[in-house]
C-alpha cells in the first residue's frame, strides 16, 4: 500500500495582510498556504523552524497563514525561500510521523517494548499492497 505524500506549499500572501511598509522599521509577511494544514503539521513546522533571524510561526488552530517578518523589503524574496524550505521539510517529518505511527502496534499498555521480531513484521505489513490484483 503507497502511502500519501503531503505536498503541503505557499500560494502567496494572506489577501487581507499584505506586506506594507509601516511606520516601524518592519515589513510583516503572512504567508498563505494551499490548504489547511492539520495540528500535528502546524507542530512539526514550529520544530523544523527552530531559532530564525527573526520569528516564523503558525496557528494551528487556523492552519493556513505562516507568519513571519522582515526589516526591509529586500530581504522579503530570501524570508519567502527559507519559509518555502521549511514547508518541504516539514511535509517530510510529518510524513515519516505518520509513518511511524502506522508502524506502531497498538497496545494496551505503555510499558510494551516492541521486539525486534515485531518491528519486522511491522515493515512488512506495511510494504503489503491490498490495491492490485
Amino acid at each position: 500500500m503507497m502511502a500519501e505524500v503531503t505536498n503541503i506549499k505557499i500560494i502567496g500572501f494572506d489577501e487581507e495582510r499584505p506586506p506594507m511598509i509601516q511606520t516601524r522599521p518592519c515589513v510583516d509577511l503572512v504567508f498563505q498556504l494551499d490548504q489547511e494544514a492539520p495540528p500535528e503539521w502546524c507542530k512539526c513546522f514550529s520544530e523544523v523552524t527552530g531559532k530564525t533571524r527573526y520569528p516564523i510561526s503558525i496557528n494551528p488552530e487556523e492552519g493556513i497563514f505562516i507568519e513571519t517578518w522582515v526589516k526591509k523589503p529586500e530581504e522579503i524574496e530570501g524570508s519567502l525561500a527559507s519559509v518555502k524550505k521549511f514547508v518541504a521539510a516539514t511535509n517530510v517529518n510529518y510524513d515519516d510521523m505518520l509513518r511511524r505511527r502506522r508502524n506502531v502496534v497498538h497496545v494496551d499498555s505503555p510499558d510494551v517494548v516492541l521486539s525486534p521480531a515485531q518491528l519486522a513484521l511491522n515493515k512488512i505489513v506495511e510494504s503489503l499492497d491490498f490495491e492490485t490484483s
